[in-house]
């Protein structure tokens, strides 16, 4: 007994039992997941089964021969995975549907290895698996990963904060433009490049993301300009959803658009379906660029979580701004709560944030009470406004700091 007392016990915090627990805990759901039960159609999967059928159906390929409105890596990601699956190989679909689950737990494992290795990198080795845990313990990320493809966006977003933060541009470069051409929202991360890092440094990383995003939609506008043109214009010209401006403007739906056939028609593309904006659009353009400049103007604590700061200061500048919100962007959002601010009061913010935009989709609004949004909506705005007030406290300079610091 006396030995046995002596032995070294394995910590229960090492990252390696947290990612056992990890992904068991999320195969277990997946396994027990029925794909074609009324949960799966919350998500992106059966959308993205359908816009896949397209080619299966019509022969023509995306960007080529109909316009789509997701980057061309997400799409193509896409479409392989389902020829692979259910074109060439006959497997049924829910093949299809498990398969993109575990691409999404895969990138999650990821994301759960950066926030621990970020977290350790701003407050210590004990903090950053401590914000890993509360990670692999929250339900959103969990629910994600049978719905969307967001794990894979969050991932290249995390990958080009770390490696910004550890000297490595072109690889945080690299980073974003993947992550961009899988879902815009990345691309907020550059004007955060363009704060904290001299002008010529943050010029060579704007082009190597531009060159690489432009390099990968070259050769559909070289071939066939007339639906390359229409997906990239088909997010302009979607109304309003689930927003403020989606209730001054009388519009109660989701993202989605029109039918599949639509899709053929690269005209389609800019027709908008749903009511016009009551609001001109270059209004709120023109007083949220205008607030995002004076706050990227002010002095600026010169320290990485700064920068981490100000990058959530971006999005919710972005999110106060857009015409629309999905609750996918809440994968990209989230792990920006923890890192910033690594204690009960992040905690709890994410908490409250994430529930009550599950109570906005699914629980109302895939169940036709749409006056919900009366109610989730403002609150979402008041609880966005919170985050950019508190994200601008982490990074901007005091008063009461010294002269030396706010020179820099």
């Amino acid at each position: 007994m006396a030995n046995e007392r002596q032995k070294p016990l394995t910590s229960i915090r090492d990252f390696r039992v947290l990612l056992a627990l990890f992904v068991t805990l999320r195969l277990a759901v997946l396994i027990t997941l029925n794909p074609f039960s009324e949960t799966a159609y919350y998500g992106d999967f059966y959308n993205f089964y359908r816009l896949a059928e397209i080619t299966q159906l019509t022969g023509r390929l995306p960007f080529l021969g109909y316009w789509m409105e997701y980057p061309p890596l997400l799409v193509w990601l896409n479409l392989g995975l389902h020829q692979l699956i259910v074109v060439w190989r006959g497997m049924p679909p829910h093949t299809y549907y498990y398969t993109l689950s575990l691409l999404a737990l895969a990138a999650d494992c990821g994301n759960l290895a950066l926030i621990r290795r970020i977290g350790s990198h701003l407050y210590g080795a004990e903090r950053g698996i401590d914000l890993a845990w509360v990670y692999a313990l929250l339900g959103v990320p969990l629910v994600f990963i049978s719905w969307n493809l967001d794990a894979i966006t969050t991932l290249l977003m995390l990958l080009g904060l770390w490696a910004l933060l550890q000297g490595h541009e072109v690889r945080s470069a690299l980073a974003i433009a993947g992550g961009v051409l899988v879902k815009v929202m990345p691309g907020l991360f550059v004007p955060v490049v363009w704060r904290f890092r001299p002008p010529r440094r943050a010029m060579i990383y704007t082009g190597i993301t531009g060159a690489l995003v432009a390099f990968a939609y070259f050769p559909f506008l070289i071939l066939s300009p007339d639906y390359t043109l229409a997906s990239m214009r088909s997010q302009l010209s979607k109304s309003s959803w689930q927003t403020i401006w989606a209730l001054l403007d009388g519009n109660f739906g989701t993202g989605n658009f029109g039918d599949l056939i639509d899709r053929l028609d690269p005209a389609r593309a800019g027709v908008m379906i749903g009511h016009p904006p009551v609001i001109p659009a270059w209004i709120p353009l023109i007083l949220f660029g205008a607030l995002y400049l004076y706050l990227f103007t002010r002095p600026m604590r010169r320290t990485d979580r700064a920068l981490v700061a100000f990058f959530g200061v971006t999005w919710c500048v972005f999110l106060l701004w857009s015409k629309g919100w999905s609750p996918q962007w809440m994968f990209m959002l989230i792990p920006l709560i923890l890192l910033v601010f690594p204690e009960r009061e992040g905690v709890m913010g994410v908490l409250a944030f994430s529930l009550l935009n599950l109570l906005e989709w699914p629980v109302l609004m895939s169940r036709g009470m749409f006056w919900g949004l009366y109610l989730t909506v403002p609150l979402r705005t008041l609880m966005l406004i919170g985050m950019l007030a508190a994200f601008l406290r982490q990074c901007r300079v005091e008063r009461t700091t010294p002269l030396t610091e706010e020179a820099g």
